[in-house]
């Protein structure tokens, strides 16, 4: 019976050990999420001495997961490098034009694409990581890409973009979401610098 006691005791520990390594695994699994009724308004880490921001911009310029009818909103997305200065890094752009990695996409609560504020054609030039030098004093790239514009095409990060012309979102509850594995390459002799994936996932409300 001891023994019997003994093996339910281990057995009850290494249950608990798993089951806290999952936990631990989950908090660390790079997933990021704004929840619609949380405190916070953006997405804000730092990995590998770069530093992550993630949010929709109000009318106003105000991060914000709480819009109004009738208002566009845009995207924001930046990096900023607070480290790694004797390394010379370049960005890698190739999240804006791989449409799986879903930036700028809007689902509804139901998971339905809802649309995409601009397309990226077949046959746009790629252009190399070098000419998106990430090294120096905290230096940073920003995007803002609005929802509705009014553009016909435009360019970001030396990438062509054509406008898909969205309608203003009605009310009701929304998301977006940014999943990639960021890239900095270095020197050609040197490996590049790889995030994990990362899963930046907004929620928020049109009232």
């Amino acid at each position: 019976m001891k023994n019997i006691k003994l093996i339910l005791f281990l057995f009850g520990i290494i249950l608990f050990a798993a089951i806290s390594c999952e936990k631990v695994i989950l908090q660390n699994n790079l997933n990021f999420v704004l929840p619609v009724n949380g405190d916070k308004t953006t997405i804000d880490t730092i990995i590998n001495q770069i530093e992550f921001k993630f949010c929709l911009l109000n009318n106003g310029g105000e991060p914000s997961i709480s819009l109004n009818e009738g208002d566009s909103f845009s995207f924001y997305l930046s990096l900023t490098n607070h480290g790694n200065l004797d390394s010379v890094l370049c960005l890698d752009n190739s999240f804006l034009y791989h449409p799986e990695d879903g930036f700028c996409k809007v689902y509804n609560s139901r998971d339905s694409l809802i649309g995409v504020p601009f397309i990226v054609p077949p046959t746009v030039y790629k252009v190399g990581s070098g000419a998106f030098p990430f090294y120096g004093d905290n230096i940073k790239y920003e995007l803002k890409v609005p929802w509705r514009d009014d553009r016909d095409e435009w360019n970001t990060l030396a990438c062509f973009f054509v406008s898909t012309h969205q309608s203003l979102l009605p009310k009701g509850k929304y998301y977006t979401r940014l999943v990639h594995r960021f890239q900095f390459d270095k020197k050609h002799w040197q490996p590049s610098l790889y995030t994990d994936t990362l899963n930046f996932k907004i929620n928020f409300i049109i009232k």
